[in-house]
């Protein structure tokens, strides 16, 4: 029997006779048995364009001589039937040792011989008790199943037609779910139950819900299922995104839901940064959990989405390494970088050495002075802080080192020449601040805002770069020097948002920087007050009240050398302010 193709399966979707009618024989055979019953039942209204299908059904079948056998099954006495296989279910339900009753139906001499030489009638009998075998060897918890007729190719055809007309003329005793469940044990059950489904193709959906409702991954069954759902999605690739979503819905199947995203690799990055940064807490802590176990077992569906996303980023630094060409690799950066922050800090993905590279090759790029640039290397240093093991070697380290120094020095990225209301030098500022104080909680709190997501960071992982910080570029007198020449925020107000200069000075206030290392900062608070409209950034009173406080009381601890003292305003500046 010939395997569903796509276009099969889609023309029996939208009962396209016209399609049918131009594919080879063998291709339509497995859905012979729709065709057949729709061509010999009375329609339920006798317009013209019904009357012009059924004979364009009919056109079809003519010459195909398998659908006079077809016929035959559709003139079996199904009710009768019905009758005798209830007794039969109620025989196996008394007696636990109930035994095919192979005897009664003239099969002595086996029963794939006897299936041969038997009647239509007793072919139909045979294959319906043999799933109702399947069904009670699996309710015994049998796991490998045999049956001499549905194990070998050769009846595959007629098993096919006699389970898609019974399924119709015996809906009480013959459910499609339930002989999914069934066949799915058997060896070429996969390709019954594909043919099942074309032949009743309304039942997709349903059928695709049922199977992974029911689906454990981890499970032999389960990978049955698994190549199941696989191959339904093979005959019918248009559901894909609608079955995708089903296993989202139900949080099922996450092997088979990656596999589903990979055919559609444009879409990967949006979908993986959807499932771990959406507003859905239950999804993301299903996905995180399997990554993480993905990891251990080295699943194959988390391997292949980990190659497609590092073909993606390998990709997006080529567009970084041509510059020239005019296309902005910063927005598809900046969305990449935020996935795989993600991936490392809420799921636990151990990035390999291909990743590793890359990935610090991406952060390390030079952008140019655009907004979109300034939200790239903002996000690009919180990376370095949030994945530690993009600076775990020495050479990686050196080259973010270098990329640091030069943020430092470019003075269209460390002013303010994008057009934006904070800057990327106040931020660089803030966080040498509190790697100088180790305020990894404070640090945590920046890097977490400024990729909009929630992931751990901890002490240990940020020695590394706390050094380059605190050592290489910035040391204390640096970041106060550095401080004051920082231009202030004009028209600062509480609605305007990130990292500014008053965040720096403030902390540096508090650890009495200024003041350890004699550096004024009397006109630099001064120049912001007077730059400060309404609503007042929150900042701004917690700023002015411990600069009092250093006023009044210089050298709490005995710590600073009190030689220098900051002067407070006088009261021509007070008036003015």
């Amino acid at each position: 029997m010939a395997n569903i193709t796509s276009r099969v399966f889609a023309a029996m979707q939208n009962l396209d006779i016209a399609a049918l009618s131009t594919y080879p024989s063998h291709e339509i055979r497995p859905v012979l048995p729709s065709l057949v019953r729709m061509s010999l039942l009375s329609p339920l209204d006798n317009t013209e364009s019904s009357m012009e299908s059924r004979k364009q059904i009919l056109a079809v079948l003519i010459g195909i001589e398998v659908v006079n056998s077809i016929v035959s099954y559709l003139q079996v006495n199904y009710h009768e039937l019905e009758q005798e296989l209830k007794k039969e279910l109620q025989a196996r339900q008394k007696s636990v040792y109930f035994e095919g009753q192979q005897h009664e139906f003239g099969l002595q001499t086996g029963i794939a011989l006897g299936f041969e030489r038997a009647d239509v009638t007793r072919k139909v009998r045979v294959v319906l008790s043999e799933i109702f075998n399947i069904q009670w060897q699996l309710s015994d918890q049998k796991t490998f199943l045999q049956s001499e007729i549905l194990d070998d190719g050769i009846y595959l055809e007629e098993v096919v037609d006699i389970l898609c007309i019974a399924l119709a003329e015996l809906p009480s005793l013959l459910n499609i779910l339930e002989l999914a469940d069934a066949l799915v044990h058997v060896q070429n059950g996969q390709r019954i139950i594909c043919a099942l489904v074309a032949n009743f193709p309304d039942c997709y959906r349903d059928v695709v819900t049922h199977i992974i409702l029911n689906c454990d991954e981890e499970s032999n069954e389960g990978k049955l299922k698994l190549s199941l759902l696989m191959a339904l999605n093979e005959m019918n690739p248009s559901q894909a995104l609608p079955t995708r979503s089903i296993c989202v819905e139900i949080l099922k199947v996450p092997s088979f839901m990656l596999k589903l995203c990979l055919k559609f690799p444009e879409d990967l990055v949006a979908f993986l940064t959807g499932m771990l940064l959406g507003n859905d807490q239950n999804v993301r802590t299903w996905f995180a959990i399997y990554i993480r176990s993905s990891q251990k077992r080295k699943s194959d569906a988390l391997n292949l989405v980990r190659v497609e996303l590092l073909q993606q980023l390998q990709k997006n630094i080529q567009k970084s390494l041509n510059p020239g060409n005019g296309e902005d690799y910063t927005v598809q950066g900046v969305v990449l970088m935020r996935l795989y922050c993600a991936l490392r800090g809420i799921a636990g993905l151990k990035f390999n050495d291909d990743e590793v590279n890359m990935l610090t090759q991406l952060v390390t790029s030079r952008p140019q002075p655009t907004q979109s640039g300034l939200r790239f290397v903002s996000l690009a240093l919180c990376m370095l802080i949030a994945c530690p093991s993009l600076v775990s070697t020495t050479a990686l380290e050196n080259k973010s080192v270098e990329w640091l120094q030069w943020l430092i020095k470019e003075d269209k990225f460390f002013g303010r020449k994008s057009d934006t209301s904070a800057s990327l030098g106040e931020m660089l500022l803030l966080l040498a601040i509190h790697f100088h104080s180790n305020q990894i909680t404070a640090i945590s709190e920046l890097v977490c805002s400024t990729l909009a997501m929630k992931i751990p960071i901890r002490p240990n992982s940020t020695n590394r770069i706390k050094q380059v910080f605190t050592q290489d570029l910035f040391t204390e007198q640096v970041v106060a020097s550095h401080a004051v020449r920082v231009p202030v925020t004009p028209n600062l107000n509480a609605n305007i948002s990130g990292y500014l200069s008053v965040h720096c000075i403030h902390q540096l206030l508090k650890s009495r920087a200024f003041l350890k290392h004699k550096v004024p900062i009397k006109l630099w608070i001064y120049k912001q007050i007077c730059n400060s409209v309404r609503p007042v950034h929150p900042v701004m009173p917690a700023l002015i009240e411990v600069y009092v406080n250093s006023l009044i009381v210089p050298n709490p601890l005995g710590k600073v050398n009190v030689d220098h003292m900051h002067k407070p305003f006088s009261e021509t500046e007070i008036l003015h302010i």
